[in-house]
């Protein structure tokens, strides 16, 4: 988990899998702050940034037995989607794939 902490931070991993609703849009909405800080930062390394990010969720939060995990983990992505704007289409199959597996889950 020392990578996730590093990459998302220890309050967005408490609240993303938090059971209430509020407190994981909480942790979405940081989310699109790192991203778009990402994206902003002038190294230009932005999207590999944005990569790990949404890889952590997918790997931690998308894949997880536990709805809740699931659920944040869609919030993420979604705030994710967001903050990459224009930038989005470098990313696409990374967030559309992980998205329509949740499809078949009746819990997420």
């Amino acid at each position: 988990m020392g990578e996730t902490q590093q990459i998302l931070g220890e309050n967005v991993i408490r609240l993303l899998s938090n059971t209430a609703y509020e407190k994981r849009k909480q942790a979405g909405l940081e989310i699109e702050t790192k991203v778009r800080n990402a994206l902003a930062h002038p190294s230009g390394g932005g999207i590999t940034q944005v990569k790990d990010i949404l890889d952590c969720l997918i790997r931690h939060y998308i894949e997880h037995s536990d709805a809740d995990h699931r659920k944040g983990g869609l919030i993420g992505l979604a705030s994710a989607a967001i903050g990459l704007e224009k930038e989005i289409d470098k990313l696409l199959a990374s967030l559309v794939i992980p998205i329509l597996e949740l499809f078949k889950d009746e819990n997420a």
